[in-house]
């Protein structure tokens, strides 16, 4: 799986099924890699290596996806904040955002997912949590399903341009995908692709967990719900 989850970020580049060393796995970039690529290496080793420490000192088994997208997501994070330091000026936009956010209840064997919808301006049109019924370990699937809900909401408002924002890395490239999914949620994703094409113009993008706190501290509030509530 480990072996899989490199090959996932650099096709075409690893020719090969068996385990190598980073500094193999970083030449092999360097030689046919793009700029970039490089550095995405030792992001995912560093990601990689926390998931060992995990696992040894903790006793906590992560996935080495969800290892990498923890890792990927970080550095998402450093540059969007670098970049606040060195702005760029960008055009007026007039699309509504809906950012997203699960949260699991292992206690309660439920899930939680919150949905916020802003205008330009950064004004709250409503935010809502809801509490989901069922089982669900997989941090990604709730996402997902925080983006349906979400979804279903913004299209009995009629919208014509939103932009979804998600603080997981690997999910939004997977709903940019424009090929079948073959992840085990793939019925899940084939869903919510289907919602986002009832919005005219529409965007998927990541954005770090420092921009998406509102909406983790309402996925968080859905503990103590039955259903959905929407302010």
């Amino acid at each position: 799986m480990v072996i899989q989850s490199w090959h996932k970020h650099f096709q075409g580049l690893l020719n090969t099924d068996v385990q190598k060393d980073v500094i193999w796995i970083a030449m092999e970039v360097m030689e046919k890699g793009r700029l970039g690529d490089l550095e995405k290496v030792f992001f995912i080793a560093w990601g990689m290596w926390y998931r060992t420490n995990q696992q040894i000192f903790e006793h906590k088994t992560i996935q080495p996806n969800m290892a990498i997208d923890k890792t990927l997501s970080i550095a998402t994070e450093y540059k969007e904040v670098r970049d606040v330091r060195h702005p760029r000026k960008t055009q007026c936009s007039c699309a509504l955002k809906l950012n997203v956010d699960g949260a699991i209840f292992e206690d309660q064997e439920k899930v939680g997912v919150a949905m916020l919808l802003r205008n330009d301006r950064g004004l709250v049109l409503f935010s809502a949590s809801k509490m989901e019924n069922g089982v669900i370990i997989d941090p990604m699937e709730v996402e997902l399903l925080a983006i349906l809900r979400g979804l279903q909401l913004c299209i009995r408002m009629g919208i014509l341009e939103l932009v979804i924002e998600s603080d997981s890395l690997m999910l939004v490239e997977e709903l940019n995908n424009t090929s079948e999914s073959r992840l085990a949620r793939g019925n899940l994703v084939h869903e919510v692709k289907k919602l986002i094409k009832r919005i005219p113009r529409y965007s998927v993008q990541h954005k770090g967990r420092m921009a998406n706190e509102a909406a983790h501290n309402l996925a968080r509030y859905a503990k103590h719900l039955e259903d959905l509530i929407v302010w």
